[in-house]
């Protein structure tokens, strides 16, 4: 055959892709064979129409796996963009293939709408990438226009709170939907028409909540828009999925708007949907109907649970090719957990374990950071119920082994590749996994803010596999099953303090150095209601405000910063009465002096070290018996200490620190606190102000022991899903020109690093918006870096009683032998148990040394009240900074 058959053998497959696509594929493959290299315009636009006629034909495809032929279909549009985008040609045929790529766009978006690999959330991200900006003229490309926009609007619908912004997002929906309707006049009546309103109708289900009747009474009407015209179709998968909708309906009628007859009702629909399928044929809706029959049989009364397990178990045998890992998952862990909440131990632990390696099966699968979050989110609490059901069994070690594997999968997976010990690696082998590792990381940091593009993901995608591929070849032998020996402390007197939360109950394992095996005693189990007591402590309720909402009023006027200092002590005694009390009588039977604290379940944000009897008013509170240290995981943990170990106690600092922004409240202390802690650190030159620009700050950080960066920080945990939505990557630490960015510091190499001591606020929070227990936040980001140890802060902190808590805390780390943990717990409690006189004196010997420039604090101390008053004894001065690492 010769170059100018192609444009036959293109026709003729368009010809027969409906009615025998695998012919189809062959002719347009043979077409694409011919045109290696293209000469003309002409053959330009006939390689283009094979290559995107490729993937319409592995879309219409029948034989096969469904899942590989959309993969199919992606790689070809794929390649057919591609394509397009480098070929400039001139003229007429060029117009021609302008027009072609903004129809591969619209093909990619519904074959990842489609796609059944990866993660929702990277498939979503992908639609609207391809979906932005297409523009199709042409009255032949209705439907496709029609289409792209409901995709667009599915997308925004469907994306996860990760990368969305929850109720606006389902207005935008709604938008585009309408938008697509509109583009449809005319064609009322089409399959394509019918999809718009039944989406309309999903969309305002969402929306619909108690006895407003106007989005329930919208969406039944689009509904039985849908019913119609599939019916009149022929169409039984989608009026199948219609009679769900309607089923969901009534089911929520039901529950919410307490309306007679609604359970009938919606048991009928979904009884008619599973009419019309067949989990052969149909194994997704199938199990989602099922999972729907279910949850309507169960109610609200738990006595029912074994009349709703036969259909989770219906659901489950339809469930079992790999493409169906993440229904099957949500399908196992609704059930498991009501085996959990009911006591049937056994039962649950076999769903959960099973659920559990899917999770962290799809997490490696993610391609994307927004789809590992996403397949994320599930672990933490899956691995604390399947701990639970093991601990109520008595299989306590491995109840303690699956609370770590839900500990900060991601951060873990990261440092196991920069930080390997796998000894079986070669010295080449080792340099080798570093280059690539840090490809991936320079990718990898552009998704926490800074605009995403489609072609970084396909890189990491592939980078990611070639990676595995390699380390895969390095190993003979598989790793060795995680022991408690290995995850147990080793310096007597210290311990690993681990909760688990769950709404079953709750305990605390306590892991004392040396132990080979979780011993039964140093299980300690607390109130049965601790995860509700930990979402109050948070969220608040109508006694008082929570957590989280106070700290964000705080600004608002004085009451507000008053009542937010109240809640502070409320939660420290709370945490003590629940947590802390019970605690500390075992630490002192083991004779343990040192813990090292895992938090979970939201303690993430309290300070655990501050849990104080409320008669103590403030006196006393746990850090007076133990030092407490934290860290996102025993891995983790373990890869802090190496690093320690490795790296210098003393070497150089890099001392920075702004007082003055043009933008935001002046931090007038900060000169104060870099002049002592240089003075301690000596020789140490501070960068103040002028001095501390990004581009001299990243180029010494990466040759520093110490770390200190005394600035403001930005407010970004507490808003996470807009600040990753930043078109360019937003600072975090902010400098005198500008501000210093998780991509920034992900790219630095922190490997001589031993201490980081962010001088800021908020620089210990972790992201609101993502899994908790994934610990994304600065101190994360730190660590992946290379940096052994972080000390952070949990919220907003006081200029001068933080710059003398810092000048203490080096005081201790230089002059008295103490390790970061124990210099900074030393520094609180004398900041805390310090007089204003005590203080002054500080100040008063720099003064007698000849720095007048601590006048002022030492003015401001002496005339601020009577000198034997503790002016800084509250929590809120002593207690942000926590030090997470070794």
């Amino acid at each position: 055959m010769s170059r100018g058959d192609a444009a036959e053998l293109v026709r003729d497959a368009r010809e027969r892709l409906e009615a025998s696509p695998d012919e189809a594929i062959r002719r347009f493959r043979d077409a694409v064979a011919l045109l290696k290299r293209v000469r003309t315009p002409e053959e330009a636009a006939t390689k283009a129409a094979a290559l995107s006629g490729l993937g319409r034909a592995y879309m219409a495809r029948r034989a096969g796996t469904r899942a590989d032929d959309v993969e199919q279909a992606i790689r070809w549009y794929g390649e057919a963009l591609d394509f397009l985008y480098a070929r400039p040609f001139r003229g007429t045929a060029d117009d021609r293939l302008i027009g072609e790529s903004d129809r591969v766009r619209a093909l990619l978006a519904i074959a990842y709408d489609q796609r059944v690999l990866g993660s929702r959330e990277g498939n979503l991200g992908r639609i609207l990438v391809h979906t932005d900006s297409v523009d199709l003229d042409d009255e032949a490309d209705t439907e496709l226009r029609a289409t792209t926009l409901m995709l667009r609007g599915k997308a925004y619908r469907d994306r996860g709170d990760a990368e969305g912004l929850g109720v606006m997002d389902q207005s935008i929906a709604l938008h585009f939907f309408r938008d697509a309707l509109r583009q449809l006049e005319g064609r009322e009546g089409t399959e394509l028409w019918a999809e718009v309103h039944l989406e309309i109708g999903r969309t305002l289900l969402r929306t619909a909540a108690g006895r407003d009747e106007t989005p329930w009474t919208d969406a039944a009407e689009h509904f039985r828009e849908a019913l119609d015209r599939y019916a009149g179709l022929g169409r039984d998968v989608e009026v199948a999925t219609v009679h769900e909708q309607l089923g969901q309906y009534h089911a929520r009628r039901d529950r919410e708007a307490h309306e007679a007859g609604a359970r009938e009702e919606a048991r009928d629909h979904f009884a008619l949907a599973l009419r019309h399928l067949s989990p052969d044929q149909h194994p997704e809706e199938w199990a989602r109907i099922q999972t729907a029959t279910a949850r309507l049989a169960l109610g609200d009364d738990m006595e029912d649970l074994d009349v709703a397990l036969p259909s989770f178990a219906s659901a489950l045998d339809a469930l079992t090719r790999p493409e169906h890992a993440e229904t099957r998952l949500e399908v196992l862990a609704e059930p498991a957990y009501l085996l959990l909440l009911a006591g049937r131990w056994a039962e649950a632990a076999a769903m959960l374990e099973e659920a559990l390696e899917l999770a962290l099966a799809l997490v490696k699968q993610a391609d994307t950071m927004a789809g590992q979050w996403a397949a994320a989110s599930d672990i933490a609490n899956l691995a604390h119920g399947l701990a639970y059901c093991r601990y109520r069994m008595g299989d306590l070690d491995d109840a303690l082994l699956a609370l770590e594997s839900g500990r900060a999968r991601l951060l873990a997976e990261t440092l196991r590749w920069s930080d390997h010990d796998d000894a079986a690696l070669t010295a080449t082998e080792r340099r080798r996994l570093a280059r690539i590792n840090r490809r991936i990381r320079k990718l990898e940091s552009a998704h926490y803010g800074g605009m995403r593009y489609i072609e970084d993901s396909d890189r990491l995608e592939a980078l990611r596999k070639r990676r595995d591929a390699m380390v895969d070849g390095f190993r003979h032998g598989t790793p060795a099953r995680p022991e408690i020996s290995r995850i147990a402390p080793d310096e007597p007197g210290t311990a690993l303090v681990v909760p688990l939360v769950t709404p079953a109950g709750s305990a605390l394992f306590v892991l004392a150095a040396g132990d080979r095996h979780v011993a039964p005693d140093n299980v300690l189990e607390l109130p049965g209601d601790t995860a509700a007591e930990i979402d109050r402590w948070l969220a608040g309720d109508e006694t008082r405000p929570g957590w989280l909402a106070a700290y964000e009023q705080r600004n608002e006027g004085t009451a507000q910063h008053e009542l937010w200092r109240a809640t502070m002590r409320e939660v420290c005694g709370d945490l003590w009465d629940t947590v802390a009390a019970g605690l500390l009588d075992r630490l002192r039977e083991l004779g343990i002096s040192r813990i090292t604290f895992v938090p979970t379940a939201g303690l993430q944000f309290l300070p655990l070290h501050a849990a104080a009897p409320r008669e103590a008013d403030g006196a006393r509170c746990l850090m007076d018996d133990v030092t407490v240290a934290y860290a996102p995981s025993a891995y983790v943990l373990a890869v802090s200490k190496r690093r320690a170990a490795a790296r210098a106690a003393k070497g150089p600092a890099l001392l920075v620190g702004v007082t003055r922004y043009e933008d935001l409240p002046a931090l007038p202390s900060i000169a104060d606190e870099l002049a002592m802690v240089a003075t301690t650190l000596q020789p140490s030159t501070p960068l103040l102000d002028e001095r501390a620009s990004r581009k001299r700050v990243l180029r010494l950080m990466s040759g520093a022991s110490i770390v200190h960066l005394a600035c403001h920080g930005a407010g970004w945990a507490l808003g996470g899903a807009m600040f990753r939505m930043s078109w360019t990557p937003p600072p975090v630490l902010r400098l005198w020109d500008d501000g210093l960015s998780f991509q920034d510091l992900l790219l630095r190499d922190l490997r001589s690093v031993r201490l980081v001591c962010l001088s800021a606020c908020d620089t210990g929070l972790v992201d609101t918006s993502l899994p908790w227990d994934e610990f994304e936040g600065l101190a994360n980001v730190f660590l992946r870096a290379g940096a052994a140890a972080v000390v952070s802060s949990l919220w907003a902190v006081d200029d001068r009683s933080t710059a003398l808590l810092m000048q203490r805390f080096y005081a201790n780390l230089a002059h008295h032998g103490q390790d970061p943990a124990a210099a900074l717990r030393a520094a609180q409690l004398w900041l805390r148990n310090s007089t204003r006189a005590s203080l002054a004196a500080v100040y008063e010997k720099r003064l007698e040394e000849g720095h007048e420039e601590f006048m002022d604090a030492y003015t401001e101390l002496m005339l601020g009240g009577d000198p034997g008053e503790r002016p800084y004894a509250h929590p809120f001065y002593w207690a942000p900074f926590t030090l997470t690492g070794q």
